[in-house]
Order: C-alpha cells, then structure tokens, then sequence
C-alpha cells in the first residue's frame, strides 16, 4: 500500500510539473495584487519551457494609450524561437505610466511573482518598451 500511495504521489506530482507551462505558446491574461490593487498583466511563455533552464524575462512597458498585449504580440514570435519569457503589464492610468503606482515596487512585484511560477534566471530580467513617466 506505501508503495501504491507514493506512486500515486509522483504521478499527482509530475502532472503538476508538466502543467506549470499551462499557456505555452500563447499569450494570457493575468492579474497580480500590487500595493492593495489589482493590476492586469500579458504573459508569454515559450512552447519549449524547461523546468531544468532557467530562461531569460523580459518586461515590456507600453506606450501611451496602449496596452500590454500590444507588446507581446509583437515580442512573441522572436521569444518563443529564443526561449524568452515575456511579461507586459497594463499601466494603473489606462493613457499613460505614473509613479509612484507604476514604479519599482510595481515592478518588483510583478518580477517575484512570475519568477515563483516559473523558470526565470533571476542575472537575465530585463526591462523595456516606450514609456514616458508622468
């Protein structure tokens, strides 16, 4: 019976492993609760995540009167041939990127919160896009 219940647990296991690349390949919208609120974010993960390899991140900020999926679906093409995960989250203020809301402690969170889900070689997090602070 040990031996049938820890079988049972690696399997139970190993299907969560498979699944924490639920969405490869595709872009999903996502939320994350930041300083008491709740922000929205686009997420791309490359159809060839690897548990064992850490990838690279990459975190996109929109223009102004745009949003984080306008980014993504430019990015995702090159990062799925690359290994690169992308995540570009929407701006507090639909228009436009303001601190302090917008700001590192945004960021910072956003970062953390994708790396404890996936991957992410913490020496290879990036950050870019157009933005003007306000």
């Amino acid at each position: 019976m040990k031996h049938f219940a820890f079988f049972v647990i690696f399997i139970c296991v190993a299907c969560l492993a498979s699944t924490v690349a639920c969405g490869k390949g595709k872009v999903t919208k996502e939320t994350i609760v930041s300083q008491e609120n709740k922000r929205t974010y686009y997420l791309f993960i490359p159809e060839k995540l690897s548990t064992s390899k850490p990838l690279p991140l990459i975190v996109l900020l929109h223009g102004s009167n745009r949003n984080g999926l306008s980014l993504v679906d430019k990015w995702k093409d090159l990062a799925d041939k690359e290994e690169i995960v992308l995540v570009a989250p929407d701006a507090k203020e639909s228009s436009h990127w303001a601190t302090p809301s917008d700001g590192p402690d945004f960021l910072r969170d956003l970062v953390e919160e994708i790396k404890l889900k996936y991957p992410i070689n913490a020496r290879r997090v990036y950050v870019g896009g157009g933005v003007t602070l306000t």
